[in-house]
């Protein structure tokens, strides 16, 4: 019985979804064949490199106009999906000289984009159309028509989108079975969801990977964005600086930072990499390379490609995130629904960047990903190491100190969550389990992997830049000198305020997101870039992180959460001070908040929807899914760096298309 409730459920979200996009996304099609088709005369110009078609003596009411014109190439084939820009002057009942209508598009080779439907006042005599592109000599107009009916098109692509997000709903709806069932890693079918989700995750981050990256991305990708896989030719020569000819212009500078003076300079040189003594270095942190760029190119020759390592460690953080939440139930005895589980899951991926790091697909995201991705591995370990009440794994502590340690090598600043072992620990210290002669191993597991790691890494930052604890970042080729740069308190103020309270801009047309607008009056240099929201906003979830403080709790996972959450606020600060406000700096803490909030969550949580209240329900769920969504469009945003519009702006229109009224 419960299985047949399950399936007609199913079979009616499957229903509403048809249903809305026959009548919704269709209704353009409906009511153009209630319109009646005009005749009228036609008269085209060229002038200032755009085609103008006047239609005249229309005498009637103008419903829509279809622009069959396409834009093509020098063997006059069709140039599919290039934008043609075209503006609408109209004369009706209100206007009897034109006027002219906001901007919009069409798109070569779309014949859905070509409908463009009008909202005039009363008849109208004449309009006029300018079609502008990038070379308005090559376009080809192959029909006019007015009030014409503008053909049905039932689109899987938009009914799939539909079906994921009604889906989603009510998938996670209050009496789903995923929430009358306790979390259990015994249980198979939820081993199975979570082995789909993982697919799911992977098809998605393919995906966007796949349609993000034109086939020849890595040949005219520009050298900063490539730099893992410079450093592991550099490595493999036996050298640390890179193969790239410095140009005597930058050695005859007396300040070779100053930005300016590298510009009057002229000569090539490579931009956000670091230069000293002559010589170019890679200051993003060297794990990754050592991990998995190094031993594969001196093993097969093959030099992988940035985004391939990216999609790795994407899938890594997936894998991560589930350890570590399973880690938090099983070191704390916590009972919660299986819902709440993935709920948290999804929280966490979304704030750890799951899908905002990995679309770049490049050097600077990869960075912070792999760093973020140990810290979920280490703090997993560590949790899975000790029960609190004698018994310690050392091959768990191992790996754990050795994921934390990792982390420097990657993102440094993230290293200090191993503070975080405080609370971890802090029984078993008390205890004497690691400061005793009984307890050297435990303390030696868990902090040879850590100095080792250290030793490495302040010994690369030395024999490159002359200092144990100098990654390199100082000697970055940007836009400002940074071995001179200074902070100030002032900063904080923006930067807290774009970080966590800033609410996101929404248009009323696609791709409805747009970002921000970041002016300041803050006289110095100030790095301000893509923001379209502040953390409370993108992850909702965060908010529960104040929960942390409630005089109603106590007891170890209290303090570990008060920890996490006062080393996410320094990381806030640090980021402000020594780097500004960028999107992709927002993942340095996010996760961490989420971490808090979902601890504050797995408190309340229990295992039937019962016990659960209907608000409290929808407010979790709306958060979680929430942060999925946008995240989701966020790559959509036009102009956002390396976002869809402008690596592949053929799909991107494609889209928008599909999703216009």
């Amino acid at each position: 019985m419960k299985l047949k409730k399950e399936i007609i459920g199913w079979l009616i979200v499957v229903a509403v979804c048809i249903l809305i996009e026959v009548l919704f996304f269709n209704f353009r099609a409906l009511e153009s064949m209630f319109f009646e088709k005009a005749d009228f005369t036609t008269q085209y110009r060229t002038e200032n490199g755009s085609l103008y078609i006047e239609m005249d003596n229309i005498n009637q009411h103008v419903d829509n106009i279809f622009l069959d014109v396409d834009l093509c190439d020098e063997d006059s084939e069709v140039d599919a999906g290039e934008p043609i820009f075209v503006t609408i002057s109209k004369t009706d009942a209100a206007d009897s000289l034109y006027y002219e209508l906001p901007d919009t598009k069409i798109v070569s080779g779309n014949e859905q984009s070509k409908y463009l439907r009008l909202h005039l006042s009363g008849d109208s005599k004449k309009i006029l159309v300018k079609l502008s592109a990038n070379d308005a000599e090559k376009l080809k107009v192959n029909g006019i028509g007015i009030n014409e009916k503008r053909p049905f098109d039932f689109s899987f692509i938009r009914l799939i989108v539909l079906f994921v997000v009604l889906g989603s709903i009510y998938l996670f709806r209050r009496k789903s079975f995923l929430f009358k069932e306790e979390f259990s890693v015994k249980n198979k079918k939820q081993l199975t969801v979570m082995g789909v989700l993982l697919v799911f995750y992977g098809l998605l981050i393919f995906g966007i990977l796949k349609s993000n990256l034109s086939y020849d991305a890595w040949c005219t990708e520009p050298a900063p964005t490539r730099q893992y896989e410079m450093l592991t030719k550099s490595l493999s020569e036996g050298h640390l600086y890179l193969d790239y000819e410095v140009a005597p212009e930058l050695n005859d500078l007396d300040n070779p930072y100053d930005f300016q003076s590298r510009i009057e300079a002229g000569g090539d040189y490579l931009f956000d990499i670091a230069y000293y003594n002559h010589n170019y270095y890679v200051y993003f942190g060297i794990v990754p390379v050592i991990l998995l760029y190094l031993p594969i190119y001196l093993i097969t020759g093959i030099l992988l490609k940035t985004y391939q390592v990216v999609f790795f460690f994407g899938i890594l953080l997936f894998a991560g995130i589930t350890m570590f939440l399973y880690s938090l139930i099983k070191r704390y005895r916590l009972k919660l629904s299986f819902g709440k589980f993935i709920l948290s899951h999804i929280a966490l991926l979304m704030s750890a960047g799951g899908t905002s790091l990995v679309y770049p697909g490049n050097t600077y995201s990869l960075a912070i990903l792999s760093g973020i991705t140990f810290v979920f591995l280490g703090l997993s370990f560590w949790l899975f190491s000790s029960d609190g009440k004698g018994k310690v794994s050392k091959p768990l502590l191992v790996l754990g100190s050795l994921c934390m340690a990792l982390t420097a090598g990657c993102r440094p600043h993230l290293a200090i969550l191993i503070l975080a072992s405080l609370v971890i620990f802090y029984e078993d210290i008390k205890n004497s389990r690691f400061f005793s002669k009984k307890g050297i191993w435990n303390l030696l597991s868990f902090a040879l992997p850590i100095i080792v790691v250290a030793v490495g890494l302040m010994t690369y930052n030395y024999l490159r830049f002359d200092s144990i604890f100098e990654f390199g970042a100082k000697y970055n080729f940007t836009g400002v000198d940074m071995t001179h740069q200074v902070g100030s308190g002032v900063k904080f103020i923006q930067g807290i305020w774009e970080y966590i309270f800033a609410p996101f801009t929404i248009a009323d047309h696609f791709p409805y997101l747009q970002l921000r607008d970041l002016s300041s009056d803050y006289l110095g240099y100030f790095y301000l870039h893509d923001m379209y929201g502040g953390m409370i906003w993108l992850f909702p979830l965060s908010m529960l992180s104040l929960g942390i403080f409630s005089k109603k709790r106590r007891g170890e996972l209290k303090k570990f959460g008060i920890i996490l959450f006062v080393i996410a606020c320094v990381i806030v600060l640090a980021d402000i001070w020594m780097a500004g406000i960028t999107n992709r700096y927002m993942y340095d803490f996010t996760f961490i908040f989420v971490m808090v909030g979902v601890i504050v969550l797995f408190w309340n949580a229990e295992s039937g929807a019962a016990s659960d209240s209907r608000i409290k329900h929808f407010l979790v769920n709306f958060a979680v899914l929430l942060s999925f969504f946008v995240q989701i469009m966020a790559f959509l945003i036009i102009n956002i760096q390396s976002g869809l519009y402008l690596r592949n702006p053929d799909l991107y229109y494609s889209i928008e298309i599909m999703f216009r009224m």
